[in-house]
């Protein structure tokens, strides 16, 4: 499965992917600002660990040109209190 096809997997990736358990990568969308992102992840039961940046480039007439940038947090589950 190639990168952009995990990008189709709605807005997250799980353990499935690589990842260990209780982690989840949110793409920030086009269009979706990186606060909105940070709000889906608290109502999911998300905290941010690390934020991922990579550029985007598209097939011009002179070759590659910048799209925009690709923007993933990554999330870690927040245990309850009392939890182990």
């Amino acid at each position: 499965m190639s990168k952009r096809d995990n990008k189709n997997n709605h807005r997250s990736k799980s353990a499935a992917n690589g990842l260990k358990p209780g982690k989840k990568r949110f793409i920030v969308d086009i269009g979706e600002s990186l606060e909105e992102c940070l709000e889906q992840m608290k109502k999911e039961g998300y905290e941010p660990i690390a934020r991922i940046e990579k550029p985007v480039f598209k097939e011009g007439d002179h070759g590659p040109e910048y799209a925009g940038q690709y923007r993933i947090i990554e999330g870690k589950f927040k245990k309850e209190k009392g939890e182990h």
